[in-house]
């Protein structure tokens, strides 16, 4: 494991030693009707220390002038560590690099960052992961007053240790000799944790991916051959090397369901996921580059189709061969002619007057403007439209009151 530590000061820093740590430890709860029992193993326990002294190496002080400083290191991790595993906050395989600055005087300063380790399984080292695996169940069952027959199944592995991304190709023969019938059948791959706390196990399971297959009708059998299961890219090898408290390991299952309350048939065979491939396969099926994104592998290698053909011509005349060439004489040069004169190409430019007639009399177009007395009469005299006023005489007497006859 190698990488890079930055700091970044803002004074002058004067403190002990910068150290770094590796933690690895695992943490199994089991709660049951009785109690809960916990366990806990540490197998990973690591200081480097980057700058200054180490804590048992007195007390003297080291500086860091003001700035950015980066401290390179590398540590080896043994190789029989188990991998990464977060259930929940009580069962867990863990793994912590912490960053401590020790300054006199005062309280250490200590940070934490947690990181993910995938195990290693080399699955050329056991001969047997490359066996092939093959098993078969029976389950017969009967009332009080007859008997309803049994079911046979036998189930193919093509071997037994794989790495994520490849398939398991699997072949099984299920033979219904009842007078029932098979709802459906399938294959499992399950993931099978164990954890064990102060004598006490608990096992889960937790499917992983599933490949359907068919229902069987009483008095019948059923094969199939060749059906492959990827495996998810996200699994983690099985064993968990030196830890004591968990364990994984995997199964793929053949799965019968039955009608009504009885028990269904399981035909399991263990595998092995592990992280290097077994090299006879890797002979067998090299990698493949990948193919362009959306295209189909037959798209890929296809030829490109014949051309069409001119709608209306028969295949003889695409096949026909060009016509000959002509003689020498008719390809003579000709003689070379003076250009004609430009007043014979072009006639002579038409006058103004041709072209565009003269601008019309303004006299022809609009009458003359009419005189104000013919559109509007004169004004009528004054003592036509108001009677001549009264006398002052003729509305008041002397006496104030009004009278109609003269004074």
């Amino acid at each position: 494991m190698s990488e890079a530590h930055h700091t970044l000061i803002k004074y002058t820093f004067i403190f002990r030693s910068l150290r770094l740590n590796f933690e690895g430890k695992a943490r199994v709860t089991i709660v049951t009707a009785d109690g809960s029992s916990r366990d806990e193993e540490k197998f990973l326990d690591k200081e480097i220390i980057l700058f200054g002294n180490s804590p048992s190496g007195g007390t003297d002080t080291t500086e860091l002038p003001q700035g950015q400083h980066q401290f390179f290191f590398e540590q080896r991790l043994p190789r029989v560590l188990p991998s990464s595993l977060e259930d929940n906050s009580y069962n867990y395989v863990m793994y912590v690099v912490s960053c401590t600055i020790d300054e006199p005087r005062k309280s250490n300063y200590k940070i934490s960052n947690p990181f993910t380790l995938l195990g290693s399984l080399d699955l050329n080292s056991n001969p047997s992961y490359s066996q092939i695996l093959q098993s078969t169940e029976r389950k017969t069952w009967s009332c009080i007053w007859c008997m309803s027959g049994s079911i046979t199944a036998s189930f193919y592995l093509d071997r037994q240790g794989y790495v994520p991304g490849e398939s398991i190709r699997s072949s099984a023969e299920i033979c219904n000799n009842s007078n029932i019938d098979v709802e459906r059948s399938y294959v499992e791959l399950i993931m099978v944790v164990k954890r064990s706390a102060q004598a006490q196990t608990q096992v889960q399971k937790k499917k992983i991916v599933t490949l359907p297959g068919s229902a069987i009708p009483s008095d019948s059998c059923r094969q199939w051959s060749g059906q492959e299961l990827v495996i998810p890219s996200r699994l983690k090898p099985s064993f968990m090397g030196c830890c004591r408290i968990i364990d994984i390991s995997y199964i793929v299952q053949l799965r019968v369901e039955l009608p009504g309350l009885r028990s269904n048939l399981k035909v399991p065979l263990d595998i092995v996921i592990g992280t290097v491939p077994l090299t006879s396969e890797v002979q067998q099926q090299p990698p493949q580059p990948p193919q362009p994104f959306g295209l189909h592998e037959s798209f890929v290698h296809a030829t490109a189709p014949p051309l069409p053909q001119p709608f209306g011509l028969n295949e003889s005349f695409l096949h026909a061969t060009a016509p000959p060439l002509p003689q020498a004489e008719a390809l003579a040069p000709r003689p070379i002619t003076p250009p004609p004169d430009y007043n014979e190409c072009s006639p002579a430019p038409l006058a103004y007057s041709e072209c565009s007639p003269a601008p019309p009399d303004y006299s022809e177009c609009s009458p003359a403007p009419l005189a104000y007395s013919e559109c509007s009469p004169a004004p009528p005299d004054y003592s036509e439209c108001s009677p001549a006023p009264l006398a002052y005489s003729e509305c008041v007497t002397d006496s104030g009151r009004l009278t109609s006859g003269p004074s």
